[in-house]
């Protein structure tokens, strides 16, 4: 009796630490993913540059270690995307014109889809 709850504390505990692996790993993926993302789009802006792709990267980053922090979905994914990109335009660009305007609902877009499939996955 006490072998066997023993082996199932011990297979409980790797399934937790199985599970807290695959949380840190889905961070990193989107944290690649959403930088990816923001440089794609900073490109296809005008004034977009070397510094601006790197800046533009960090954000992404960031933004994508948000969504897993607080386990983003279809609706607050684009949200905090589309803000964090335009803040990022006004800032490393002191502006920004109408294809911005339009870029940025672009990206929403995208990861408004990005947060729907982020809903649908599942762990285990």
């Amino acid at each position: 009796m006490r072998s066997e709850l023993t082996d199932h504390w011990r297979g409980e505990r790797e399934r937790m630490l199985d599970l807290a692996l695959q949380a840190k790993n889905q961070a990193a993926r989107d944290g690649l993913q959403v930088g990816l993302l923001f440089v794609v789009f900073d490109l296809l802006c005008l004034g977009a540059g070397p510094t601006t792709v790197l800046v533009m990267l960090g954000a992404g980053a960031l933004t994508g270690l948000v969504w897993t922090a607080i386990d983003a979905t279809r609706l607050s994914a684009p949200v905090i995307a589309m803000l964090t990109f335009g803040a990022t335009l006004l800032l490393t660009r002191g502006g920004t014109s109408a294809q911005h305007f339009f870029i940025v609902f672009m990206l929403g877009g995208i990861t408004s889809w990005i947060g729907a499939r982020r809903e649908t996955r599942v762990f285990d």
